[in-house]
């Protein structure tokens, strides 16, 4: 089996090459000195620009993912994170992390240092004024208090557009990268309120039809309205208001009375006489898990079926 050893080096930095030696890269065709000077005369954005691609085609990896290649990340991790992102359509990070090649944690650590940021893994306060939900999407809130600054959370292109921004200089500010995971934590515990209000009636305003709140309204309408303004007008009408009254009265009376009956009529459940089957009396049951490039898991699967308070014919394994 062939190992990759990489050592841990600065952050990446066109105008400041790394002193002391390069880092090997498979089928880069280039060490890292080679891609350490700009070019002069270009301005900061064309030289963000001709870094990041000279540093995806030199590398093969995109930008999102090709730091992580001096943070102890083997680059045949990397390669195959780009096939499955090709393979799929998504960002190489995405597929990276998807896959659970890289953890989020050491991904976010990595990143943090690549761009010479703090990394926040711990107690923090998202300021009240912040825009929510747009945060959310956005993957950047400000902090509260004396901390001061913002928060990040990048994801897919994002991450990108932040390798470029530091790259070209424009990163300026108080600014700290944490996972997304600890990002939605942090703003659920600032917004509670309003993330609990939102998952229990958000939907009724985003699309209607979804919402078994709406659909209950319109299959099902209430009927005692118009029933109790005919009622009125007809009683109007009539000038016989104490016989209509009455006889609303006897009704009200008898509706009432009938559901309370029926919900006295289920208050003693029927006792349960049927006695519970023995194990060779039970039906079969096969269950059939397909599994592709899948083998890590099995033995979560096994665990789990053996859970099953169910009698075992036999399993088999292919």
């Amino acid at each position: 089996m062939s190992a990759f050893l990489l050592r841990k080096i600065p952050m990446y930095d066109e105008a400041d090459p790394p002193r002391g030696g390069s880092v090997s890269r498979p089928n880069a065709g280039a060490n890292r000195n080679n891609l350490s000077r700009p070019e002069h005369g270009l301005s900061p954005r064309n030289r963000a620009d001709t870094a990041a691609n000279r540093s995806s085609t030199n590398s093969g990896w995109p930008t999102d993912i090709a730091f992580l290649a001096h943070y102890d990340v083997a680059p045949r991790v990397l390669s195959v994170a780009l096939a499955t992102a090709k393979y799929q359509g998504v960002s190489a990070a995405a597929a990276l992390l998807a896959g659970g090649m890289v953890s989020e944690s050491h991904f976010y650590r990595s990143l943090a240092r690549h761009l010479r940021l703090p990394f926040l893994e711990g107690e923090a306060t998202i300021s009240p004024v912040a825009c929510y939900p747009d945060i959310i999407h956005a993957g950047v809130a400000p902090l509260a208090g004396s901390q001061g600054g913002f928060l990040l959370a990048p994801r897919e292109a994002a991450i990108t557009s932040l390798i470029l921004s530091a790259y070209r200089g424009d990163l300026r500010g108080r600014f700290a990268i944490t996972t997304p995971t600890h990002f939605a934590g942090l703003i659920q515990e600032t917004f509670k309120a309003r993330v609990a209000h939102d998952a229990s009636f958000a939907l009724t305003s985003l699309d209607p039809a979804l919402s078994a709140r709406k659909l209950a309204r319109t299959n099902h309408p209430d009927g005692r309205r118009p029933l109790f303004y005919c009622g009125v007008l007809a009683l109007a009408a009539a000038g016989v208001c104490g016989l209509w009254a009455l006889l609303l009265c006897i009704c009200f009376f008898a509706i009432v009375m009938l559901r309370l009956l029926a919900s006295a009529a289920t208050l003693d459940p029927l006792a349960i006489t049927q006695r519970p089957l023995c194990d060779s009396a039970l039906p079969y049951y096969s269950i059939v898990i397909a599994l592709y490039r899948e083998a890590r898991i099995v033995p979560q699967l096994i665990a789990a079926l053996e859970r099953l308070d169910y009698p075992a014919l036999g399993s088999k394994l292919t």
